[in-house]
């Protein structure tokens, strides 16, 4: 059964398993997700220019790019939970190290997906990091 309208949210939602995936992903891993409508949304996202395939992947297209953009991926906030850091970016929550190699490996995944400048995201990743340690109760300051 093909499916001729497809709800901009789905395209969203395949954009945003690429970026979080470093840009690419199997189509088996989105059919996992979406079951049959897999193929009706990444032949209509692919006509569009939202992704491209590449043999049984599927990578950002141009016109993902731009919507990674347009939808606020800079967005980071951070907070303690159980004694660990936890980033919520647009792509989701995350355990994280407060250590420089992993905000710094974090942020150039960000830039990666959502364009940027990888120091800047740097910067505001460890600057929340640093308030979320100023913040914390107890032993969680030294943990962190």
């Amino acid at each position: 059964m093909s499916r001729d309208f497809i709800n901009a949210a789905e395209f969203l939602n395949v954009v945003r398993a690429l970026a979080s995936r470093g840009g690419s992903v199997s189509i088996s891993l989105l059919f996992s997700i979406w079951r049959e409508s897999t193929f009706d949304i990444v032949r209509i996202a692919e006509n569009l220019g939202i992704v491209e395939r590449v043999g049984d992947r599927l990578r950002l297209g141009p016109e993902g790019v731009k919507m990674l953009a347009a939808h606020r991926c800079h967005a980071i906030s951070a907070k303690t939970h159980k004694s660990r850091l936890v980033l919520h970016t647009s792509f989701g929550p995350t355990l994280a190290d407060a250590t420089p190699s992993y905000l710094m490996s974090v942020a150039e995944k960000l830039t990666l997906a959502c364009g940027g400048d990888v120091f800047e995201t740097y910067r505001n990743l460890t600057s929340v990091v640093e308030r979320v340690k100023a913040s914390a109760r107890g032993l969680e300051k030294w943990i962190l």
